[in-house]
């Protein structure tokens, strides 16, 4: 079994279409940050069969999510705050 640990402050990208997550990835320019970021790639789903699942570690204000919209209006964005 796979653990990923939890984040403190920052998002979960879910419910992307299964192959899309590095699109988003770079989309978002993750890369440009100094942040963690966890890409889960072909994740079980009992409603999509497959999906992609992005957890990000660092304040969603760093980033543009209206992207988001215009790649898949599915994708679901949880805000993390502890």
């Amino acid at each position: 079994m796979l653990n990923i640990s939890g984040i403190h402050e920052g998002f979960v990208l879910d419910h992307i279409q299964a192959g899309m997550s590095m699109k988003i990835y770079h989309d978002l320019h993750l890369d440009r940050f100094d942040c963690t970021v966890a890409v889960i790639m072909n994740a079980r789903s009992n409603k999509m069969g497959s999906k992609d699942i992005i957890k990000v570690e660092c304040p969603i204000d760093a980033l543009d999510l209206d992207i988001l919209g215009y790649i898949d209006h599915n994708i679901t964005v949880n805000i993390i705050k502890e």
